[in-house]
């Protein structure tokens, strides 16, 4: 599905640009579920139109062009919470 998409004829697509700004969240399966598998994020911008019980086969397909998947939100939250200060100290020179 998401091969024969990209495979459209004159369709000029830049996946690092498109996956530059989100990121995927690889969770356990009952929790995906429970948030209609918008823990594949990347996958939904790519193509926001997708169902969601095909975001997971999208992922599949389109894992080595994504350029942040992390193994969870405690991750998620960790990496944010050290990014943080560098972040403020950066944008406010």
């Amino acid at each position: 599905m998401v091969v024969q998409w990209l495979e459209r004829p004159k369709l000029v697509l830049n996946l690092e640009l498109l996956f530059a700004n989100t990121r995927t969240t690889l969770t356990w399966a009952p929790l995906r579920l429970m948030m209609w598998n918008m823990s594949f994020h990347a996958e939904h911008h790519f193509c926001p139109s997708m169902p969601f019980h095909a975001l997971e086969k999208a992922h599949q397909q389109l894992q080595s062009h994504l350029n942040q998947v992390d193994p969870g939100y405690i991750a998620v939250n960790a990496n944010i919470m050290r990014n943080l200060g560098q972040t403020t100290a950066s944008t406010s020179s």
